[in-house]
């Protein structure tokens, strides 16, 4: 197996809204900007999410789903812990109504700096 030299060696960089390719020790290689989208390479929309998942689960393809030992794992570690929490009384939290401004606590933890909310 043969190993590329430095020369070979690519680089890709996010910047701004394309990728630019960098190669290196390549004097006579300018940078050049990609732009990729889906659509325009392949002429059609990327599929849904559910789309795949749909078309995976019909083809029998179970490599995106969890299996059912993983779930009951999951619910093992959990379960204990919503349990002791049904068991505690309920913590002192600040709890506020929809739509407004947040529980008083919020706005004196800043106060006690000389601050406040910007209300936008």
């Amino acid at each position: 197996m043969a190993i590329a030299s430095r020369a070979d060696q690519i680089r890709l960089t996010e910047l701004d809204s394309g990728l630019r390719v960098l190669t290196e020790r390549m004097p006579d290689v300018r940078s050049v900007t990609m732009d990729f989208t889906y659509g325009s390479a392949f002429a059609v929309d990327s599929p849904d999410a559910y789309e795949t998942l749909i078309l995976d689960a019909l083809l029998g393809d179970a490599s995106l789903f969890t299996r059912a030992d993983e779930v009951e794992e999951a619910w093992g570690i959990v379960t204990p812990i919503i349990d002791a929490w049904a068991d505690s009384p309920p913590p002192d939290f600040p709890n506020y109504e929809a739509g407004s401004w947040g529980p008083e606590p919020a706005d004196l933890l800043l106060a006690r700096d000389g601050r406040r909310w910007r209300r936008i």
